[in-house]
Parts: C-alpha cells; sequence; structure tokens
C-alpha cells in the first residue's frame, strides 16, 4: 500500500489537486512555489503529490509544501500514479495537475469558479511561451496554445496538464486506463475524457486557465512523443468509434495532410512534369497559411524551423495513424478469438 505524510489543511476541500511526479525535483519545486503564491482560494483546496518512484529530490521538495505526500514506492506510470492520488482526495473534484505545468495567477481559482456553478469537467491549456528554452518544448507549448485557443467552449477530449472533473464522476467511469498502454507515453487522458463524452459529461474549455509548461524537449523528442501518441489516439478511436477531437482532427488539418501527401506523391514526376508539384506545393502552402501564421514568432529563422517541423510532424502522425489503426485491428481479431 502506498505511504502517505499527514493530511495538511484544509480540512473540508473542494478542490483537490493531484500531481503526478517522478524525478522531476526542480520542475516539482517551481509548479509548488507558484501555486501557493497565485493561488487566492487555497483554503477551498487541498495538493496531493504522488511520487511515482523517483530516485532524485522530488519527495524531499515535495515535503517542503503543505502538501499531502503519497509515495508509490515503485514506478507504475502517470495513470497509476494519478489514480493512487484520487483515492487519496477528500475533494468534491479533482484537479490533475503535470508537474512540470506552472499554474499562472488565478487559474486555479478559475477553475475553482467552475466547480461552484455546478459544472462537472473543465480543462485549460498551455502557455503561448514555454518556461524552456529548448527548441522542441518552445514548439510544442506554441501550437498546444494555438489549436487550443481555436476550439469551441465545448469539446470531447480531457487533458491532465492541468484538467478538473468531479470526482463521483471520475470514480464512475473507472479513472484512468492503467492497462492499455503499459510502459510507454500515454493517452490515458485522452481516454479518460472519450470515457467521459460516452457518459453524456460536458466537458468546457476555459482559456483563462493557464499553465506553463516547464519540460525540456528537443525536436527529436517531439517527433517521437507524436509518433506515439498519434498511434496510442488512433487506437482508441477504433476501440470506441470515438474520432472527435475540437483540437487536432479538425477539417483544416485534414486538408492539409491530404495536399502534403499529393506533394509528396507528385514529388517524383517533377523529373518530367515541373509544375505540377509546384501546383501541389503551392496548394498545401495556400491550405496552410492559416496554421502557419499561429507558429509566426517573429524571427523569420525561428518560425521557419517551426513551420518544417510541423509539416514532418505531419507525416509522422499519418505513419503512427496506420500503426494504430493495425494494433487496434489486432485487439479487435484477437477478442473475438
Amino acid at each position: 500500500m502506498p505511504a502517505a505524510s499527514p493530511s495538511p489543511e484544509p480540512q473540508n476541500p473542494l478542490l483537490s489537486v493531484v500531481i503526478p511526479a517522478r524525478n522531476c525535483g526542480r520542475a516539482l519545486a517551481r509548479t509548488l512555489r507558484e501555486l501557493f503564491e497565485k493561488t487566492e482560494a487555497l483554503d477551498r483546496m487541498e495538493v496531493i503529490v504522488v511520487d511515482d518512484g523517483s530516485t532524485d529530490d522530488t519527495r524531499e521538495v515535495a515535503a517542503e509544501h503543505p502538501v499531502e505526500l503519497v509515495e508509490l514506492g515503485s514506478h507504475g506510470g502517470a495513470a497509476l500514479a494519478r489514480n493512487a492520488g484520487a483515492r487519496r482526495a477528500r475533494g468534491e473534484f479533482l484537479c490533475f495537475l503535470d508537474a512540470d505545468c506552472v499554474p499562472e495567477a488565478g487559474a486555479l481559482d478559475t477553475m475553482l469558479d467552475h466547480c461552484l456553478s455546478g459544472r462537472d469537467c473543465v480543462v485549460g491549456c498551455y502557455a503561448r511561451e514555454s518556461l524552456s528554452p529548448r527548441f522542441g518544448s518552445r514548439y510544442k507549448s506554441l501550437i498546444h496554445h494555438s489549436l487550443f485557443l481555436d476550439s469551441p467552449p465545448q469539446i470531447s477530449w480531457f487533458w491532465t496538464g492541468c484538467g478538473a472533473v468531479r470526482r463521483s464522476i471520475f470514480e464512475e467511469v473507472g479513472g484512468f486506463d492503467q492497462e492499455l498502454f503499459p510502459g510507454v507515453a500515454g493517452v490515458e487522458d485522452h481516454l479518460l475524457g472519450v470515457r467521459l463524452v460516452q457518459r453524456g459529461i460536458r466537458i468546457d474549455f476555459d482559456p483563462r486557465i493557464v499553465v506553463s509548461h516547464d519540460h525540456p524537449r528537443s525536436a527529436a523528442q517531439v517527433v517521437r512523443n507524436d509518433f506515439d501518441r498519434a498511434w496510442q489516439k488512433v487506437m482508441i478511436s477504433f476501440l470506441t468509434d470515438q474520432f472527435r477531437d475540437e483540437a487536432f482532427a479538425t477539417d483544416e488539418n485534414l486538408r492539409r495532410v491530404l495536399s502534403l501527401d499529393l506533394l509528396l506523391l507528385t514529388l517524383p514526376l517533377g523529373l518530367w512534369f515541373w509544375p505540377l508539384p509546384l501546383a501541389a506545393f503551392l496548394l498545401f502552402l495556400g491550405l496552410s497559411a492559416r496554421h502557419f501564421r499561429r507558429l509566426w514568432v517573429g524571427a523569420p529563422w525561428l518560425s521557419l524551423r517551426f513551420v518544417l517541423l510541423d509539416t514532418l510532424l505531419l507525416a509522422v502522425w499519418q505513419l503512427g495513424a496506420v500503426v494504430g489503426v493495425a494494433k487496434a485491428l489486432q485487439v479487435k481479431l484477437g477478442s473475438r478469438s
């Protein structure tokens, strides 16, 4: 059984903030410090840090703050850690916050307002600027922020960067799935959102709930992460027959994917008839113009690198989608045998 430190004040919290943490002492220290400095309604909240088998100073960092520390003893994964924190929680609502996501001023207060208004579920988004200067980190925060802002007020996905759900509903849907993607960077939050929507639960998106991401990441790490997320999301979609994703699976992105495929198919023909790939290239640029404007940060070379990485990721997501379909078919065929 996980060991836990004594429960801190308040005695009757409305919102339980659950933070899974593994070997992230530096990021966790900043997240906790700014959480307590920039949140006003602390008397309505409790903070639970779940140590997922860390070998650094994560536990010591948590112990320096007024939080409840749950120690798992060994590494079990983010889904298991979040579920363990949810079981320890006393609040009517659960807020899942990543250890490297620093809430901006008033973010958790706004989340609490949603809880007080009687809503069941709400998520926020990354800030436009990453706290890490790494190229991959800057790209991910920028594109995540931009695409989330384009989302409607009611969405069909959940986000554990900073998202809250009524505890009774979380328990009804079985919490986070700990078995579907063991050993990989999972999208258990996406699957939770699918289950919530299938139960008829409304998920609200509020752009005022902003967290700054403090996760150093290279371009290569972004490519690998996006490939994993692609096959997992597609696998979930085919297993659950739920294909909605208002931030990423949009008509705009579908048109961009098809135009990029057309460009790649016509490139070899350019040796004999160059206007064909040129026309495909111009079509891709035209369909991507609005999207690429999201990546403009004022510095031409940096913006161009963002555009090139973003275009590469369109192809990566398609490769991941193929893998996801194959894995979903494997699961379905296995369940019938």
